[in-house]
């Protein structure tokens, strides 16, 4: 799947995305290729849904999570007071609605015990943010990797630089690759 950027728009770019399936493993790999004279920032992200919240637990190295103000927007990033719970395997039913993490490793693991089922993610290269929403009254939740913080273009006073993009030369292409090995381990 292709998507070229309108000529009236100031940032000319083409995003790629490409899936693949070989034995256990759905890869996702996304590209942007600047067709700009100039220098371009790329963000990447990847917004997976996942059945059964109220058995899956998440494993995930996220020692840092954002504080929001009132609009949901990242103002500060603090320790994450449920880090080691999160190494240890978090239970997806008690998070929050949603959240946003930082410092993550790039990797995570989400087991549905219940079933048998785990799924085992991995970004190339290691992204370092996770968006988690799991919406009032639905049985799905959403484990979202992402390369920045939301809305990090138009970043607050009181949040970092936003040095978590990359910057794409002319002519050049920028790319990141979800990879989820299914697997049921104890069957």
């Amino acid at each position: 799947m292709s998507f070229e950027a309108d000529e009236s728009v100031p940032l000319q770019y083409r995003c790629d995305q490409s899936v693949s399936i070989a034995g256990d493993c759905v890869s996702i790999q996304l590209s942007a290729h600047n067709l700009s004279a100039h220098r371009i920032p790329v963000g990447f992200g990847l917004h997976p849904y996942f059945a059964d919240r109220g058995h899956a637990i998440i494993k995930a190295e996220v020692p840092a999570q954002w504080r929001w103000d009132q609009e949901m927007m990242p103002v500060s990033i603090e320790g994450n007071p449920d880090a080691e719970r999160f190494r240890r395997g978090q239970p997806v039913s008690e998070l929050p609605i949603t959240a946003e993490y930082a410092d993550w490793s790039g990797r995570a693991v989400i087991d549905w015990p219940k079933t048998q089922l785990r799924v085992d993610l991995k970004t190339s290269p290691p992204l370092s943010h996770v968006v988690m929403w799991m919406p009032t009254g639905e049985d799905f939740f959403c484990f979202e990797p992402v390369s920045h913080a939301t809305d990090a273009l138009n970043r607050q006073a009181a949040q970092r630089q936003a040095g978590d993009f990359r910057i794409v030369e002319p002519n050049a292409t920028a790319e990141q690759r979800f990879d989820f090995f299914v697997s049921c381990p104890d069957s």
